[in-house]
């Protein structure tokens, strides 16, 4: 996981479980179809709004 040289419990302290498995995804899994973060937000039970809300603070937060 990538995690900008910071220690496994500060980045817990900085994500919740949500993001972790929303950079998961994108670490590993990528959909290649035309619309990949509807997907991406399908799998993971949320919606296309929240999912690109939390890519964007996670960027933010420069992850």
């Amino acid at each position: 996981m990538i995690m900008n040289n910071i220690s496994d419990k500060k980045f817990g302290e900085i994500v919740d479980e949500l993001d972790k498995k929303i950079i998961k995804v994108l670490e590993t899994d990528i959909p290649l179809n035309l619309n990949p973060y509807q997907k991406i937000a399908e799998d993971l039970n949320i919606d296309r709004a929240e999912l690109l809300t939390r890519l964007q603070k996670l960027k933010e937060k420069k992850f």
